[in-house]
């Protein structure tokens, strides 16, 4: 039976997207509040100045890795990298998204921002998790963590219908939206997929968070800020994390490790 993750100074985590955000906020708090060693990446993370301001503190437990989600090489050479520096892999945070055409009308949004969008949110972490596996099955806990979202639920965009409160975006950011419910449906066949390796794959909700991407789109709906803040969602995630068992994989969960409806 996979272990419940314990982030102790054996472990090795590995985020994606890990130059700003969520990303960067998953570096910081790994590094303050367990013992664990992290990989951070991102497409060139000598370019992101609290990352490297922050492996220069730690350089034992914290490495810097490149890796582009969107470019299938970089992530073989980014697994490669990683398996010189470690045995194997604990915990493997897919993070890196993005949201562009969030402003654009549903019905003038342009096949090419579509197509980042999914390439990025959904085929991305495929590809990360595939060239993954080989090193996650090194370790006992075998823990995929997907950053999704709650405007990724059906369940959710369909009760807005009737009741605009419970999905205040509406039908606006469609390919988002849609990157994240095709984000989920990935973690539960992979879950189902990586079952007979007692692996936990969970697509994990963090809220509204009030980064670059959150903050940005929450005054762009004239809001002062989104109504969560980083080092909240963060912690609560971490804390849910390691929760994690077995039993949780193929569920959606909400920062506090709540099952959110698909």
């Amino acid at each position: 039976m996979v272990a419940t993750v314990s982030l102790n100074a054996q472990s090795v985590v590995v985020i994606t997207g890990s130059s700003r955000g969520l990303g960067l906020e998953f570096v910081r708090q790994l590094l303050d509040t367990t013992e664990s060693h992290v990989v951070a990446t991102a497409r060139d993370p000598q370019k992101a100045d609290a990352l490297t301001a922050l492996a220069k503190q730690q350089p034992d437990r914290l490495k810097l890795v490149a890796l582009d989600t969107g470019d299938e090489s970089s992530i073989k050479a980014a697994a490669k990298e990683v398996a010189s520096l470690y045995s194997g892999v604990d915990l493997l945070i897919n993070n890196a998204g993005i949201d562009e055409g969030v402003e654009t009308p549903v019905l003038e949004l342009d096949a090419a921002t579509y197509e980042k969008i999914l390439k990025v949110n959904v085929v991305g972490p495929y590809l990360v998790t595939r060239t993954f596996v080989p090193l996650l099955l090194k370790r006992n806990t075998r823990t995929v963590v997907q950053m999704s979202s709650g405007l990724g639920s059906i369940t959710r965009n369909r009760l807005g219908m009737t009741d605009p409160e419970k999905n205040p975006v509406g039908n606006k950011w469609i390919a988002y939206n849609a990157s994240k419910a095709a984000l989920n449906m990935q973690s539960s066949v992979f879950a189902n997929e990586l079952k007979k390796d007692k692996f936990c794959v969970v697509s994990l909700e963090p809220g509204w968070v009030d980064t670059d991407m959150g903050g940005g789109n929450a005054r762009k709906m004239g809001m002062e800020k989104a109504p969560t803040d980083a080092h909240h969602s963060i912690s609560t995630m971490l804390k849910t994390i390691q929760q994690l068992s077995i039993k949780d994989s193929g569920e959606f969960l909400t920062i506090d490790g709540n099952k959110m409806d698909y």
